[in-house]
C-alpha cells in the first residue's frame, strides 16, 4: 500500500470519528435537563411519593416529593407525606426541546418574566426551630435531634441537646420539616413543622418513650449493595390520628439499620428509600419483639413530558403516576408542570398510570406498560379534555349541614385526585372529573371519627349527598 493511500485512508477514519463525537455531543445536549427553583412550599424540585400497600391508591393532592407513606386499605385513610404538591422544574430551552414546547418558549418566557414579587419573598424567609426533649419528667441531654427537610429526599441536618434538654435549629428556609430524636433502645414520635413567616419560631417537644420492637435490616440496590442516602420512615398503619409522619431516620452507609419501636395496638409501617431508587413499604409483624425486614430497592425511571389544554399548554397543572406493582403494593409520585407546560416524574418499573387533573382545562391519563429497570420516557403528550360536573352536599347524620367542608375526590382508575372546598352551606362542587368512571368522594381533614366516610359516585351520577356516621372510635 503506498503512503499516499494509507494517509487517505487515515484521514477517512479520522472524519468518521470526529462526526461520530459532534453527534454524541449534540445528542446529549438535547437530552440533558437543568432544573432551577420555582414558588411553590418547597423551593426544590420535587416528586412525591404516597406508598400505600393497596390497589386502592389515591394521592392527596395538597402538596409531594419523597417517598413518604402510609399503608392504606380503604378508601379515606390518612396518607403519610399528606402535602404532596411539588415544585416546578423548569427545563433550559438550550438544551431540551420538543415540538409543542419550542413554539411558546420566547411568549412563556416574557409572560413568567423571572420570580415574582410574592417567589422572591418566599425565597427570603428563614424560621428557627426552639425545642425540648424529655425522659418522662426528666430533660433529656445528649440525644442527637435530626432535622429532615421534606422532599429534600436523604438530606439531615442533626444537633445534640443540652442538659436540659434544650436544642435549637437555625436559618430553616421555607417549607416543611420533620424534626425527631435519633435514639437506640428508645422511641420518641416526631414532629413535623412548617416554616411559613420570616422570623417566626417554632416551638417542638418531643418525649422519649419506652419500646417493645426491634427491628433491624439492610437497605440496598438490588445487588445488595448499600445506597448512599438512603433512609427510612416509620408510620403507624390504619391510624390516621397518629401517623408520625415526623419520624425520619438515615441509614447508615453501610446500609444496615435498627429502629426501636413502642408496642401498641396498631401495625406499624416502613418505607424504605433511597435517591435514584424506587420506595418500598413494608409492614412490622405484630406480636413479635425482633424482626428483621430487609429492602432491596429498584433504580427510578424518568417519565417527562407536557401537558396541553384547550388553549395550548398548561402551567401549574399536577402530573401523577400511580404505580402498581405484581403483589398489588404501590405508591403515587407526582408533579406540576412548569412555565411551559413540561413535567418530570420519577418512576418504578412497574405499571404505571399517568395522569393529569385541572378543574379548569380538564383530564387525561395513559396507562404505560412495565419497563426494564432505570429506563427513561420522554416527551409523553398529555391532552386535557373537559369532564363531568359533580355537585353535593356535606351533611351530618342528623341532616344538618357541615359549613366550609373539605371534599376529597379521586378516580382509581385515572388516578386523577383532588380537593374541593364546599360553601358556608356544606354545598360543594367539582367540575371537570373524568366521564365514564367512578368517582369517590368524602370528607378530608375533619378529626372527627366517622364512618363510611366515601361514598362511590356512578358513571351516571351527578349530584350527591355525602352523609357522615359517627363511629364508636
Amino acid at each position: 500500500m503506498t503512503k499516499r493511500k494509507w494517509l487517505v485512508i487515515v484521514g477517512g477514519l479520522l472524519i468518521i470519528a470526529a462526526a461520530a463525537i459532534v453527534l454524541m455531543t449534540a445528542d446529549r445536549q438535547l437530552r440533558e435537563v437543568e432544573t432551577t427553583g420555582t414558588s411553590g412550599e418547597d423551593q426544590d424540585k420535587t416528586n412525591s411519593r404516597d406508598s400505600h400497600a393497596s390497589t386502592n391508591l389515591h394521592d392527596r393532592n395538597k402538596a409531594t416529593r419523597g417517598a413518604n407513606a402510609n399503608h392504606a386499605k380503604r378508601p379515606g385513610q390518612n396518607q403519610a407525606n399528606e402535602d404532596s404538591a411539588t415544585t416546578s422544574q423548569e427545563t433550559n430551552p438550550k438544551e431540551a426541546s420538543s415540538p409543542q414546547a419550542d413554539s411558546v418558549t420566547k411568549e412563556t418566557q416574557a409572560e413568567d418574566g423571572g420570580l415574582s414579587e410574592e417567589e422572591r419573598a418566599i425565597q427570603t424567609i428563614r424560621c428557627k426551630v426552639l425545642g425540648k426533649i424529655m425522659r418522662g419528667t426528666e430533660p433529656a441531654g445528649g440525644v442527637e435531634i435530626l432535622l429532615h427537610k421534606r422532599y429534600g429526599i436523604g438530606e439531615f441536618t442533626s444537633t445534640t441537646s443540652d442538659e436540659l434538654g434544650t436544642f435549637r435549629f437555625d436559618e430553616l428556609r421555607h417549607g416543611r420539616y420533620a424534626v425527631n430524636a435519633h435514639l437506640k433502645n428508645a422511641f420518641a414520635k416526631g414532629v413535623m413543622i412548617h416554616c411559613d413567616a420570616e422570623d417566626k419560631e417554632i416551638p417542638v417537644e418531643l418525649e422519649i418513650r419506652k419500646v417493645g420492637v426491634h427491628v433491624k435490616g439492610k437497605v440496598s440496590d438490588k445487588e445488595g449493595n448499600p445506597l448512599a442516602g438512603a433512609y427510612l420512615q416509620v408510620a403507624k398503619q390504619d391510624h390516621p390520628k397518629d401517623n408520625l409522619d415526623g419520624l425520619v431516620l438515615p441509614v447508615p452507609p453501610e446500609g444496615l439499620y435498627e429502629i426501636w419501636l413502642p408496642v401498641d395496638k396498631h401495625e406499624f409501617c416502613i418505607v424504605g428509600s433511597a435517591p435514584g431508587h424506587q420506595s418500598h413499604i413494608k409492614t412490622v409483624p405484630k406480636n413479635q419483639s425482633e424482626v428483621v425486614l430487609d429492602f432491596r430497592l429498584s433504580r427510578e425511571s424518568v417519565l417527562r413530558g407536557e401537558v396541553v389544554g384547550p388553549s395550548g399548554l398548561v402551567k401549574g397543572v399536577k402530573v401523577a403516576a400511580l404505580h402498581k406493582r405484581p403483589d398489588g403494593t404501590g405508591y403515587i409520585s407526582s408533579d406540576k408542570t412548569d412555565a411551559r407546560g413540561r413535567f418530570s416524574i420519577e418512576t418504578s418499573e412497574a405499571q404505571v398510570t399517568l395522569s393529569a387533573y385541572s378543574a379548569k382545562d380538564g383530564w387525561a391519563y395513559q396507562v404505560l406498560p412495565p419497563r426494564q429497570e432505570g429506563t427513561d420516557l420522554e416527551w409523553i403528550l398529555l391532552e386535557l379534555k373537559p369532564g363531568r360536573e359533580i355537585t353535593g352536599t356535606v351533611r351530618l347524620a342528623n341532616g344538618s349541614r357541615v359549613p366550609l367542608a373539605e371534599v376529597h375526590f379521586y378516580c382509581e382508575k385515572a388516578a386523577i385526585s383532588g380537593t374541593a372546598k364546599a360553601d358556608t352551606q356544606g354545598d360543594f362542587k367539582i367540575s371537570n372529573l373524568p366521564t365514564g368512571q367512578v368517582i369517590m368522594a368524602g370528607p378530608w381533614g375533619d378529626k372527627r371519627p366517622y364512618e363510611d366516610r366515601y361514598t362511590e359516585i356512578p358513571p351516571e351520577q351527578n349530584a350527591v349527598e355525602l352523609v357522615l356516621h359517627p363511629s364508636e372510635e
